[in-house]
């Protein structure tokens, strides 16, 4: 495919608002679709409108780079290329430099940040994953303290036996 078709594409989705993707509000257009780069309904954006692309997914917490490439749009099944990203990050941004080298600069730079955002997203959320467990074994340490003071107090209630509180030498 070539330019031209990739206008016509546009054309249909974008200009005449045919796009199942797309969200209006009253200052922007936004994409819905799962491959958008940039959240953003424009023709440089929109993966269905062109014939190379590349974005950023994550899955099970795993980064792949995702890229549509020319060669393999009759062949529905190939048409994206799934590539896993290293877990580290410095890796990842060198993988993506690499694979996306000869690339327009729009794809590296939002491929980048995409990845950037879903780092920290992922890095959040173990925090916080991390702060339910602490809080649960907290709790659950508070309880056995709390259950173990109530039993010492049924039992001396039900032996009735004085609690000796005199602290004197024998």
């Amino acid at each position: 495919m070539n330019n031209k078709n990739d206008d016509l594409i546009w054309q249909i989705i974008g200009e005449r608002e045919f796009c199942c993707f797309k969200k209006k509000t009253i200052f922007k257009n936004f994409c819905s679709h799962k491959f958008n780069i940039t959240g953003l309904c424009s023709k440089q954006s929109c993966p269905l409108a062109n014939s190379k692309y590349a974005t950023i997914i994550q899955q099970q917490g795993k980064f792949f780079l995702v890229k549509k490439d020319e060669r393999n749009l009759n062949f529905p099944n190939k048409t994206w290329k799934k590539i896993a990203l290293s877990r580290n990050f410095g890796k990842a941004l060198q993988e993506i430099n690499i694979n996306l080298a000869f690339w327009p600069k729009f794809f590296l730079y939002f491929a980048k940040l995409k990845i950037t955002k879903l780092t920290q997203i992922f890095i959040r959320y173990r925090i916080n994953e991390l702060k339910k467990t602490r809080e649960f074994y907290q709790n659950k340490k508070l309880f056995f303290f709390e259950t173990l003071s109530f039993f010492l107090f049924v039992k001396l209630f039900f032996l009735k036996k004085k609690p000796n509180f005199d602290f004197q030498k024998p």
